[in-house]
């Protein structure tokens, strides 16, 4: 037998359509602006605290904190560029070994990559710069302009870069540069246009 009774404090359909609706949510906005205030004044107090540069007790705690923040694929990408290559499986526990047992430079190194970690994925729709990344290069003396010319010169191995593209026929092209439906063509293989 199912009780339809709206009254019904087990059975009702949702549990703040019982009679005493008004006073748990009530109950709630309290519980949650005395929340609020709690954690409005001990972010004052924390923010009070720090006088100079966090010790390296603060600093782990920060960047533990930083390293839940950032996002799976840029965890990934970061760790690939620092010469790790991690199973998406088990990259949040890497990243938390790493930090724990890594010396004082090494987790300033993590804070300054994870910083920077959403702008290692580059979209193919978004042009956008690397903002964060250009000020850091600044700040640590770093050529932009020699990496971009060595990256833009730079071969891989067995590439045909020599190769004249003009003469090539579009319909000579492997079947995922062309989008069969509009005869249109892309370069980027994954993407049409």
């Amino acid at each position: 037998m199912l009780c339809r009774n709206k009254e019904c404090p087990t059975h009702a359909f949702h549990p703040n359509q019982t009679g005493n609706a008004g006073t748990s949510d009530a109950d709630a906005r309290r519980k949650h602006r005395i929340e609020k205030t709690f954690r409005q004044r001990l972010f004052s107090e924390i923010r009070n605290k720090v006088n100079s540069l966090p010790g390296d007790k603060v600093t782990r705690i920060v960047a533990h904190a930083m390293w839940r923040r950032v996002g799976g694929d840029s965890k990934r990408a970061l760790l690939k560029a620092a010469g790790h290559d991690v199973p998406r499986e088990s990259i949040e526990q890497f990243g938390d070994r790493l930090l724990e047992k890594a010396g004082p430079v090494e987790v300033g190194r993590m804070l300054v990559c994870m910083a920077i970690a959403d702008e290692l994925m580059m979209p193919l729709s978004q042009a956008a710069k690397p903002e964060t990344m250009l000020k850091l290069a600044d700040v640590y003396g770093i050529e932009i302009k020699t990496i971009r010319d060595v990256v833009r010169n730079e071969r891989k191995p067995g590439s045909k870069q020599k190769r004249n593209h003009t003469k090539a026929h579009p319909a000579a092209w492997p079947h995922f540069f062309r989008n069969e439906s509009t005869t249109n063509y892309s370069l980027k293989g994954a993407v049409y246009v």
